[in-house]
């Protein structure tokens, strides 16, 4: 039963240390339950929304890649979402 707050329960845990504090719904074992489904419900939601759009680039922009130990885009990529005609 819980009786009072505690803060010093919150400094380590396991062998994880809590350096960033108490962050109730957030971080460690005491993450927040709907992570998952929130997860979950954006991942669906996209493939909805690219069920009825597509993304083409924008003509003329050339990506500026950066190698290291992965290839990342060193800009943003431009592109325009246009409605799927099918």
């Amino acid at each position: 039963m819980f009786t009072s707050f505690e803060i010093e329960r919150f400094e380590k845990i396991g062998d994880q240390n809590m350096a960033i504090g108490y962050i109730p719904f957030s971080y460690g074992i005491r993450n927040c339950i709907g992570n998952t489904f929130a997860t979950i419900n954006a991942s669906v939601a996209l493939c909805l929304f690219m069920q009825k759009y597509r993304a083409e680039p924008v003509p003329g922009f050339k990506p500026k890649f950066v190698a290291g130990i992965t290839m990342t885009l060193g800009d943003k990529m431009k592109v325009k979402i246009v409605k799927d005609p099918l």
